[in-house]
């Protein structure tokens, strides 16, 4: 399936249909709200797997996941968000994201949508994202928007906007990308009512320093650690296969060397994310405070960009490997999805803009040693 929904750059309705019948869109609820209560280091495990199988139906549960555990961890108490994701867990909704925005540089910290309106509601909500994973088919959007039309750039607030009240408008081409080509993700526009009981209480802020980007890079770089570990495993494949054997086999100096490098990276990239959600978890009743906040975001971004540059480094000597059978399309020995879906690591969320924010945060607050 990974293979046709990568050349048709189609949604993988199959495989996200066969996680709704097994019930894991609700996998972190818990089972008072009809989930199966998984921690962040259980979903990580899932999305490893799904990397491994497709790259882009991984993604899809990863972000999915990732806007569920805000709900989860910062609208608990709000009777009609709760309420909400008991509906959710029974019909198995899909979830996505509307964080990214034109006009504020990549900055997900930053809105110029604004929810308008008088009280007590309903308001509006128009919202222009350069990019919007899986909107058309998702049962509804947790987006971001300046908390009123006379609120600063980073005065936001978190809405949940449910299928019925909102409309989508994808703009521009059908999304035909390098990579990833099953998310998805054209920009698009969104017009919405939005309901006051669905605006989440807590500082956006709090949500996305807490929860939003630690649960994302975690849940993202599970996804790479997934399709990097297929990777190798073609390429192992395709060693045996051009040698008849590689037992007792004397690989080629060249080769040999890649084989090592290729597998101490895996190990790298599986410490990184395993360690990543394990933290995590830890965080879950005690958040870090001061310098001990500063030094858990410098490490959860940095585990985006690790994990980003050695998916992309395992995926290519997993190329050279395979040699010419890795590069056709048409080979069983192909690792050409895999290439072109890890360089997608590269700019979800750009390494260039990551690094600043490490540079400002070593420079201006200095974590702890």
């Amino acid at each position: 399936m990974a293979d046709t929904v990568d050349r048709d750059a189609r949604f993988p309705r199959e495989a996200i249909d066969a996680l709704r019948d097994a019930g894991l869109l609700s996998a972190a609820l818990p089972s008072e709200l009809g989930g199966m209560e998984c921690s962040v280091p259980a979903l990580a495990v899932m999305c490893t797997t799904l990397g491994r199988a497709c790259a882009s139906t991984g993604m899809i549960f990863a972000m999915h996941q990732a806007q569920v555990l805000c709900l989860l961890r910062h609208a608990r108490g709000q009777v009609a968000i709760e309420a909400w994701l008991e509906r959710a867990a029974r019909a198995q909704w899909l979830v996505a994201s509307a964080t990214s925005e034109a006009g504020v540089g990549g900055d997900i910290g930053r809105s110029m949508a604004a929810v308008e309106g008088a009280d007590p509601g309903p308001y509006r909500l128009t919202k222009l994202c350069p990019t919007l994973s899986y909107g058309c088919e998702a049962d509804a959007i947790l987006a971001t928007a300046r908390r009123s039309a006379q609120a600063a750039l980073s005065d936001q607030v978190l809405v949940l906007l449910e299928r019925d009240d909102y409309s989508l408008e994808t703009l521009g081409d059908k999304w035909d990308a390098l990579g990833m080509r099953g998310t998805c993700s054209p920009s698009g526009r969104i017009v919405a009512n939005v309901r006051a009981d669905h605006i989440v209480d807590e500082p956006c802020r709090e949500v996305l320093a807490r929860t939003m980007v630690p649960s994302s890079h975690i849940l993202w770089g599970s996804v790479w650690l997934g399709l990097a570990a297929d990777a190798v495993s073609v390429a192992w494949s395709r060693l045996g296969a051009e040698k008849g054997s590689l037992d007792g086999l004397t690989v080629p100096s060249a080769s040999n060397q890649i084989l090592a490098e290729i597998h101490g990276q895996l190990d790298l990239l599986r410490s990184a994310v395993r360690g990543a959600a394990t933290e995590f978890e830890q965080h879950a009743d005690q958040w870090p405070s001061g310098r001990a906040a500063s030094a858990y975001a410098l490490r959860i971004r940095n585990v985006k960009l690790v994990c980003s540059q050695l998916v992309a480094g395992i995926c290519q000597n997993a190329l050279l490997l395979c040699g010419a059978a890795g590069y056709a399309n048409t080979s069983e020995h192909s690792v050409n999805r895999h290439v072109r879906d890890a360089l997608s690591a590269l700019v979800m969320v750009g390494n260039d803009r990551i690094a600043t924010l490490n540079a400002r945060t070593v420079l201006l607050a200095p974590p702890e040693p």
